[in-house]
């Protein structure tokens, strides 16, 4: 499956392990549930212990869910500010050269892959060799050393280490 945004430049969406690791921690607790089945476990003479010990632990994995879209929130938030001014600074239709499927949503422009192909095609290129929320934007070193003798510093951010380069056409 795949969507075209530009011409002949087919986006696939990979979500990874993003599923399996938000439904893995549930799955010991359903797997006891079926396996006695939740009827049969309340005939127990403890049947309100048991009903209490099942909503702590149904609400144990909600509040979990919370914390770690809190804590998300705030890691992506820490970036912003480089986010920001791709938005501010580039044009809506710009090709932005960076990897991963976060950087292309939260900068909202169109990207394509750190490759040598590609530097006549994009026009900015993102860079961030110690981002620690998706490895796979760090970009190798021989891509990086052509893209920066290709490219000028535009924007560069020494909390995030963030460096973005406009390509020179």
């Amino acid at each position: 499956l795949s969507i075209q945004c530009f011409p002949m430049q087919p986006i696939v969406p990979n979500v990874g392990f993003g599923g399996a690791r938000i439904v893995m921690p549930a799955l010991p607790a359903r797997a006891v549930i079926w396996a006695h089945g939740f009827s049969k476990i309340l005939n127990y003479k403890r049947k309100k212990i048991i009903l209490l010990v099942f909503i702590l632990v149904v609400s144990g994995f909600i509040l979990t869910e919370f914390a770690k879209i809190a804590l998300a929130a705030r890691e992506w938030n820490f970036y912003s500010q480089d986010f920001e001014w791709v938005r501010a600074n580039t044009k809506k239709d710009s090709l932005i050269m960076a990897r991963g499927q976060c950087i292309p949503y939260n900068i909202e422009r169109q990207t394509v892959s750190p490759v040598a192909e590609n530097l006549e095609k994009a026009q900015f290129t993102f860079i961030n060799q110690k981002f620690k929320l998706d490895t796979r934007t760090i970009i190798d070193d021989g891509m990086l050393s052509e893209i920066k003798s290709n490219s000028d510093l535009v924007y560069s951010n020494a909390e995030t280490k963030t460096e973005i380069y406009k390509i020179k056409q």
